[in-house]
């Protein structure tokens, strides 16, 4: 097997606890967005995956623009 395919391939889709580390957020709390339905995912027999794709455009979508501050 290509380990390059299968390296890209493994980052394809995260685990709750994968997420987590990445936001430096409790693993319950990403539990919760999937339960409530922010943050879709899939599952792989019976553990719930993210895709890559699908958190980039969660966090893309809570984003915060800072407004410039009026002197």
């Amino acid at each position: 097997m290509n380990t390059s395919t299968a390296s890209s391939s493994s980052r394809a889709f995260l685990s709750d606890t994968q997420i987590a580390e990445l936001l430096a957020v409790p693993v319950a709390t990403v539990g919760w967005w999937r339960r409530v339905g922010k943050l879709p995912y899939l599952r792989v027999g019976r553990y719930p995956r993210v895709r890559r794709a699908a958190l980039d455009a969660f966090l893309e979508a809570r984003t915060v623009q800072r407004s410039r501050v009026r002197p």
